[in-house]
């Protein structure tokens, strides 16, 4: 009877293993972006390898870069960062975050049909 009384009236399990976890990917992330151009470091945050959503100005970020370029990235080049992201951690988080990404292109109103088949024949 006190075993079940324990498990009854037993907190929860502590979460400061979530937090210790949290702060962890979060030194680890701002680690890997810190000497990283604008667009990677976007793109790194964008597809960090843990279980954070992407936020939405990391994605609208790669996507005018690979859409547009930028001054330190060119489209070809942004588009060679983001298969080699893909192809360095193939994680479940990351390549879900990288589908993400391309559901992001396909919907946005900066993405014609005509720069989006350019897009997945040069993938090929």
């Amino acid at each position: 009877l006190l075993a079940c009384t324990f498990h009854i009236t037993r907190s929860p399990p502590s979460t400061q293993k979530t937090t210790a976890r949290m702060a962890f990917d979060a030194l680890r992330r701002r680690f890997s972006t810190m000497n990283a151009s604008p667009y990677k470091a976007a793109l790194i945050e964008a597809t960090f390898d843990d279980t954070r959503a992407p936020q939405e100005k990391h994605m609208t970020f790669v996507l005018q870069t690979i859409v547009s370029g930028s001054r330190e990235t060119s489209s070809v080049q942004a588009i060679d960062e983001l298969l080699d992201r893909l192809r360095q951690n193939w994680t479940w988080s990351v390549v879900l975050k990288v589908l993400l990404l391309l559901q992001h292109f396909v919907c946005s109103p900066l993405t014609t049909a005509l720069w989006l088949r350019g897009f997945f024949d040069w993938c090929d």
